[in-house]
């Protein structure tokens, strides 16, 4: 993951997830991300990059859901987006990486916003 730990209104902010094969025998056909609606709510989006085969929101979370090319052991996801210009103090979010229909990791991600 890399993720803006501390940003400002109306300036780019980096986020990014890297999924990456422990093996090296390469991913599965589809990966899923999942990204809490709170956290992502402070970004003005410009993309996602790459787009996902799949999208939908279920009140707590948004969930991506990408295909995967054959024999690729690396895959990242990466959010184009800002600061919401009024948005300030500190963001909490959970990232989560599901693969057929489980878990597999997940992480905490926090951001101050700083006046």
């Amino acid at each position: 993951m890399t993720y803006a730990a501390v940003a400002r209104p109306g300036l780019a902010a980096p986020f990014s997830v890297v999924i990456a094969s422990r093996d090296g025998t390469g991913l599965p056909a589809v990966v899923t991300v999942a990204l809490s609606l709170d956290y992502l709510g402070m970004f003005d989006q410009n993309g996602l990059d790459p787009e996902p085969a799949s999208s939908y929101a279920d009140g707590d979370e948004v969930v991506w859901s990408f295909d995967v090319p054959a024999g690729v052991d690396r895959f990242s996801v990466d959010l184009d987006a800002r600061i919401e210009p009024g948005v300030q103090w500190r963001r909490t979010g959970r990232v989560r990486l599901v693969v057929e229909g489980e878990q597999v990791a997940a992480t905490t991600v926090s951001t101050w916003v700083l006046p």
